[in-house]
């Protein structure tokens, strides 16, 4: 919404993305590469140029750029580009409370390695459906099974949580508690829940007061959300802080990770894939946006023997899946485009890879 106001105002504003997506602004300049491409495609001459020309600019990384597995390059990539042009760096984060989590301390201590790359002997899980809110979803459960205990906290049942979960505790859903949200400028939204939870469904911060409290741990005897929420704003009583990020910061990657040699995936949340609720709403699957199916171009239709409406065998690392043909332009060559967040989306590989496509019989 702040971009499109931007541009409104007059603002021009540049894209690189492995989707030349529909935007509800006028777009000044757009790169479309496949993901293996998107490091090169940052060095654009057009970009270059009219950052260098705009005398006040920032550049923004987004969600598709912060799960690719050369993010690390990306971000220093970008970093660069913003030191030589004189813009600002910023990050636009997944998720509804990303920044939230941040200030509250919620930060993965191995922030150079993957919370997935080594086994560990115990999971918690808070809300978190793993088929579809990690960036390798078929990964994340087998992972998630090679531990001894993985306590789940969860208003949904699942198949991979019945499977991977030594046990399944009860949460309200986060219209049924209260809460608080902070926005990526650092807003901060408090809300009340509308209903109360079904049965014996608790909020989960009470939930995890419980818990320590049964484990003798300090500093849990709150009475309410509200506590929780004033001791972490107390705690970070100026806001967001400055950070300063510089190409340096991104250190010990030299090499690209994604390499492909035939058709890769491009992988983006659906719209109504986006959470746990979202996704078991029926009207909202029913919509064009809440259908699964693959985006080629006609080129690549072309060259795999496939036609609009055709049924297409998907295949990715281990997983496979079958999916209705959509031929879409905006699709660069040898790339596939399909959503993850939805039904079925768990069956393939990670967001990003290699694929294989098949015409069904």
């Amino acid at each position: 919404h702040r971009i499109r106001k931007a541009a409104l105002a007059g603002a021009q504003v540049m894209t690189v993305n492995p989707v030349d997506f529909d935007f509800n602004f006028e777009v000044a300049e757009s790169v479309v590469a496949a993901p293996s491409r998107l490091l090169e495609a940052l060095d654009a001459p057009a970009i270059a140029e009219r950052l260098q020309a705009a005398g006040k600019a920032v550049i923004l990384i987004g969600s598709i750029a912060r799960s690719h597995p050369d993010y690390s390059l990306l971000a220093a990539a970008a970093a660069r580009l913003g030191e030589k042009h004189g813009a600002k760096l910023g990050f636009l984060p997944e998720a509804a409370n990303s920044v939230g989590a941040w200030l509250a301390g919620a930060v993965n201590s191995t922030a150079k390695a993957s919370l997935l790359a080594r086994p560990r002997k115990s999971w918690l899980l808070l809300g978190i459906e793993p088929e579809h809110d990690t960036i390798e979803g078929q990964s994340a459960v087998e992972r998630l099974g090679e531990s001894q205990h993985v306590v789940a906290l969860t208003a949904w049942r699942t198949l991979a949580l019945e499977q991977a979960a030594t046990v399944m505790l009860p949460i309200a859903a986060f219209t049924e508690t209260s809460g608080t949200l902070v926005n990526c400028q650092g807003d901060r939204q408090s809300f009340a829940g509308i209903v109360a939870p079904p049965g014996e469904a608790r909020p989960a911060w009470k939930v995890l007061r419980v818990l320590g409290n049964l484990l003798e741990l300090q500093d849990f005897g709150y009475t309410s959300s509200e506590e929780v929420r004033d001791e972490v704003f107390a705690a970070t009583a100026g806001g967001l802080p400055a950070v300063t990020v510089i190409a340096e910061n991104y250190v010990g990657e030299s090499e690209k990770n994604l390499g492909v040699d035939g058709l890769e995936r491009i992988s983006t949340v659906a719209p109504y894939g986006v959470d746990a609720l979202t996704r078991r709403s029926e009207p909202l699957q029913q919509s064009s946006d809440g259908q699964w199916s693959v985006h080629i171009n006609s080129a690549t239709a072309q060259l795999a023997g496939l036609a609009a409406g055709d049924t297409a065998f998907v295949k990715q690392g281990a997983g496979h899946i079958s999916s209705p043909v959509t031929i879409d332009e905006r699709v660069p060559d040898n790339c596939v485009w399909c959503a993850s967040g939805v039904p079925g989306s768990e069956n393939i590989g990670g967001a990003f890879g290699e694929v294989t496509l098949e015409k069904v019989s």
